[in-house]
């Protein structure tokens, strides 16, 4: 079996709208997907990646952070002690952070670290839609 024979049927799914097709989002992930179509179709998966990081961002402080402004990753893991947040979901947040910081301060990517990217932009779609429903919660 090759890799494309594994990949097909699960990006073909997504494409189709079979998975993704389903889920709503506010009109702000709306906006922030189609700046993040336009730098992807432009080949700039390292901007495509911090626009979508931005948002996650945006969602995590409204949802949890108080007065003073606290760090990305405590966010995430207040989040996850309260309850809102599977471990797992906290884990993969912090490495798609990771990789945020790597496109951000890396002068050049490899073509690996640019594979992994577009990796996470598939993973990104159903975490945030999760997050939304985080960020109405906690409210």
């Amino acid at each position: 079996m090759s890799v494309m024979s594994f990949l097909a049927p699960i990006i073909g799914q997504i494409y189709y709208g079979h998975e993704f097709g389903n889920l709503s989002f506010p009109e702000p992930a709306l906006d922030m997907f189609e700046r993040a179509y336009r730098l992807y179709n432009e080949r700039r998966y390292d901007h495509c990646l911090i626009e979508v990081w931005k948002h996650i961002e945006g969602i995590l402080k409204n949802s949890c952070s108080g007065p003073r402004p606290e760090k990305t990753s405590k966010l995430i893991w207040k989040l996850r002690n309260s309850g809102f947040l599977e471990e797992s979901d906290a884990f993969l947040l912090q490495g798609i952070h990771q990789y945020r910081n790597k496109a951000t301060h890396d002068k050049k990517l490899s073509d690996m670290d640019t594979l992994v990217i577009k990796g996470i932009l598939i993973l990104v779609v159903p975490l945030i839609w999760k997050l939304h429903y985080i960020e109405e919660a906690w409210h």
